[in-house]
């Protein structure tokens, strides 16, 4: 696992301990119906964590909202 990867999954690991579900979700159950979502379309064995199914626009709108834990991560869209 490279460097950068290591600090990504730390960032969010961090941001679960305190609440149950990431900084860039408004709410538990927002973040529920992702999994629901999620597990449907059962992207788990290409994307390592949440963060790599992020989009540019919200990306950047969580970065201004400073609920992104994870800027340095370069989206692949």
């Amino acid at each position: 696992m490279k460097q950068t990867d290591k600090i990504i999954e730390r960032n969010l690991k961090n941001s679960l301990q305190s609440r149950r579900f990431p900084k860039c979700f408004d709410s538990q159950k927002q973040y529920e119906e992702w999994l629901d979502e999620e597990a449907i379309a059962n992207t788990f064995p290409v994307r390592r964590n949440i963060c790599e199914d992020c989009k540019s626009f919200y990306k950047s709108q969580m970065i201004l909202e400073g609920r992104c834990v994870n800027i340095q991560l370069v989206l692949k869209e």
